[in-house]
């Protein structure tokens, strides 16, 4: 009960942002999972 409150008090007056972009850590894990190197 107590952390939901106080987690209620910070996400109040927030601004939540969602960003719709591809995961650099995610492509990295499956390119080690195939053995790909594409390097940038």
């Amino acid at each position: 009960m107590t952390t939901a409150a106080a987690i209620d008090r910070l996400v109040h007056h927030s601004i939540i942002l969602e960003l719709n972009l591809p995961s650099y850590r995610l492509e990295k894990s499956n390119q080690k999972i195939t053995g790909e190197k594409n390097e940038c």
